[in-house]
């Protein structure tokens, strides 16, 4: 694991262990178990509890009727990223997994921080760290190596189907292969199994979802009968059933069958003996007396491998959703609320009292008040991506298949709920409909996908350049991510690590990117603005710095583009290499976004506006990319706008942190005036707004005063807006201060200097 995401994990994990014990030694736990199981490949509608005509699963049919089953819940449409949503509770634009690694919109092959889940905060990470017993045992199908595949996630013990490559060095699986083009290990008859690190041999006779269940049966015993203090349990369940290849049963199989014969035809026997399983751990769970302690889940990863998987429809995302908390509930049966897999981790951390950390972002909502009968439905929508195409659902309506430049299919779906009777609304018109289609890119306006040029569902690689073809372009109708170096990093740090963020600010760049976000009603003529969030180069803040002010740009018919930069973990020059990237992409591509290549802003707050300012003053100095395809672009802004910015590196206004994070401890004379903006403006820097607190305790005033003076000797044209009260970083806050004037101020300013053009009357 990386040393800075280590250190990260550690503060929390620590926060967490000096909890006052809840109990004493040698007496029983009282929170709840929780035994979570996900099965693969199945669609909602395969079990008869939610209608399926013939197959045959009474005991997921018995726990859906005691507890709750959801008739609308939402994975991904393939495993990889719902098992990352799943353990921890974030959608992909947060994890930064969208998509198999390598695949159409996934994590870059050579990512191995985003792709690692032992890298992200899991629910194995949570429990473990409030001193809960975890185990894990199935199809793992996610990162890690030998010996700490999976440990390094939070679970202490596992068994798990191996690939080969998963397999301790010099060991070789000698049982069953798989029917496929690689011949994989068998994960059913004659398995390939991996328990704790070492290699299990296997019989011809060993059904794999057999070996699996026992190892969650004997852990539960044995946490169960332990001595001493007794521990609760988590248990997480990512079952092989029911994926292809489709073989015989332990329950079906007959006297000389072929045990490795595929056949669709048993696809009904896998979806029985999946329910037997269940029924098994449901059993066992009764033996030791503590079913009425423990919470039971039961969802599928992804839409059926027959039909829908892939698709990002709701066929495709549309999963089973059984929940059961003993005691707990007031609803029982089918229930209509909306619900997605990141409510999954905020519903067992509130139903076990497990606190996460605050710096822990969580995308979902807890749904124990509703099921307890003391709040209305959280959600208003559910959200099911799949590298850069959405579903997206309301209570009645339904979009699909939308990209950032293909608003998709919308349907009304009235009270229907099972994917039947719906009616295709996309070419209509109506007020109804047209109100719906506004609704559903607010929503969207908050869920950027990246912009990809081959999101096959059929999961074909990532196609480079990372964007659409011109022929395959419309309008932008949704926020859409751009990688700014699809072809490789320059100088990126080896063994970069995961993202991390905490919904407000994100750490760990290591991918730099632009997520451009259009307006919803769009101002002819008006600039397309580059958006730099500050955070003294140790962070990128990106909500208040970022989003909040893309908002409000969009409110002025702006489309913008927030701007995520390497960060400290690598020097200077990297950070204006991402600048100059990014607008150079926005002039060369400025008409895709519905704006003028000679109309292009920049904006930023404090390390932020350091940023912006040095672009618009170093916009064409060489940082040694001479093999930059777009590097005949021109990379300079047409205006700047400075929140509160850096601007000296040198003492008595210098801010320190931002000076070092990217120029080191000890920084040469050179490395100073590199970082000393003020000292680089000249005629041709382009004119500039300039807002700034002398309250500001953070970044001291001077700073703007000093690039206002060098400006005015320059001949620039610029203004200062200079308030007395307010904070630093007040960005698009409401301080009940003069200050809050400075948006108006700034849009004056951009219409006086023709940047903006007079919004025409509303009718």
């Amino acid at each position: 694991m990386p040393l800075r995401l280590k250190s990260l994990m550690s503060r929390w994990i620590i926060c967490l262990a000096a909890v006052p014990a809840l109990v004493s030694i040698g007496t029983a736990d009282p929170r709840p178990n929780v035994v979570l199981i996900l099965a693969d490949d199945i669609g909602a509608n395969e079990l008869s509890v939610y209608g399926h005509p013939s197959h045959h699963t009474p005991q997921l049919d018995q726990l859906a009727k005691q507890g709750v089953h959801f008739a609308t819940a939402y994975a991904t449409p393939v495993c990889h990223p719902s098992r990352f949503m799943l353990l921890t509770g974030q959608y992909p634009h947060h994890s930064g997994v969208f998509h198999f690694s390598g695949r159409a919109g996934g994590p870059p092959v050579e990512d191995h921080g985003a792709d690692d889940v032992s890298n992200h905060v899991t629910l194995g990470h949570l429990f473990q760290s409030a001193g809960y017993a975890t185990a894990l045992a199935g199809k793992w199908q996610m990162s890690g190596e030998v010996p700490t595949l999976i440990h390094e996630a939070g679970f202490e013990s596992y068994r798990i189907w191996a690939y080969d490559e998963n397999l301790p060095p010099g060991v070789v699986h000698t049982g069953g292969r798989e029917p496929t083009a690689i011949a994989r290990t068998s994960r059913y008859w004659h398995p390939s199994i991996l328990e704790n690190g070492a290699y299990v041999p296997t019989g011809p006779d060993d059904y794999g979802p057999d070996l699996f269940t026992d190892f969650l049966i004997d852990f539960m015993r044995e946490t169960h009968e332990q001595a001493g203090e007794k521990r609760p349990f988590f248990l997480y369940y990512p079952m092989a059933l029911t994926h292809e290849p489709y073989y015989p049963t332990p329950d079906s199989i007959k006297p000389g069958d072929d045990k490795f014969a595929h056949d669709p035809a048993n696809w009904s026997a896998n979806v029985a003996y999946t329910d037997h399983l269940v029924g098994r751990l449901l059993q066992t769970l009764d033996d030791l007396k503590i079913r009425e302690n423990t919470i039971v889940i039961f969802l599928g990863d992804n839409g059926t491998g027959l039909a829908g998987k892939g698709h990002t429809t709701e066929e495709g995302v549309r999963v089973p959703f059984i929940i059961d908390i003993p005691g707990q509930l007031k609803r029982q049966g089918l229930d209509l609320a909306l619900t997605d897999f990141t409510d999954v981790a905020p519903t067992l951390l509130a139903a076990t009292g497990v606190t996460p950390p605050s710096s822990l972002h969580l995308d979902g909502h807890s749904l124990l008040p509703y099921l307890q009968g003391s709040a209305a439905a959280p959600r208003q929508w559910i959200y099911a991506p799949l590298g850069g195409r959405r579903t997206l659902r309301t209570e009645r309506w339904l979009l699909e298949n939308n990209t950032p430049w293909n608003f998709g299919q919308l349907y009304d779906c009235g009270e229907l709920r099972d994917g039947r009777g719906y009616r295709e609304v996309t070419d209509e018109s109506t007020a109804e409909v047209m109100a719906a289609r506004r609704e559903l890119r607010q929503i969207l306006a908050e869920l950027p996908v990246p912009e990809i040029s081959a999101d096959d569902p059929l999961l074909w690689p990532r196609d480079k350049p990372f964007h659409l073809l011109a022929k395959d372009r419309t309008q932008l109708n949704s926020p859409a991510t751009i990688d700014l170096w699809p072809e490789g990093v320059p100088g990126q740090v080896p063994d970069p690590a995961a993202p991390q963020t905490d919904g407000a600010r994100y750490w760990s760049i290591h991918y730099p990117s632009m997520t451009v976000f259009p307006a919803l009603d769009p101002l002819v003529g008006a600039p397309l603005m580059l958006v730099i969030p500050g955070g003294g180069y140790h962070r990128n803040g990106w909500l208040n710095g970022g989003l909040r002010i893309s908002r409000w740009l969009n409110s002025l018919g702006i489309t913008a583009a927030v701007l995520k930069y390497r960060l400290d973990e690598y020097d200077y020059p990297a950070q204006l290499q991402d600048a100059q990237r990014a607008l150079r992409i926005l002039r060369q591509r400025a008409a895709d976004f519905g704006g003028s290549p000679h109309n292009i802003g920049v904006i930023g707050g404090s390390a932020g506006g350091h940023l912006a300012a040095h672009l618009a003053t170093s916009w064409n100095l060489d940082t040694g990319l001479t093999t930059d395809p777009l590097g005949t672009v021109s990379a300079r802004p047409d205006f700047q706008l400075l929140l509160y910015p850096v601007i000296t590196g040198r003492t008595p206004h210098v801010h320190t942190g931002s000076l070092n994070a990217i120029m080191g401890a000890s920084p040469s004379d050179d490395a100073i005036a590199a970082f000393s903006v003020d000292e680089k403006v000249r005629p041709e820097t382009p004119p500039a707004f300039i807002v700034a607190t002398a309250a500001d305790k953070v970044v001291p005033v001077d700073n703007s005063l000093l690039f206002y003076q060098a400006l005015r000797q320059a001949g620039v044209p610029v203004d200062l807006h200079l308030f007395q009260a307010g904070p630093h970083g007040f960005s698009t806050r409401q301080t009940d201060l003069p200050v809050d004037q400075w948006t108006e101020l700034a849009a004056q300013w951009m219409r006086h200097q023709g940047f903006l053009p007079t919004a025409p009357a509303q009718p």
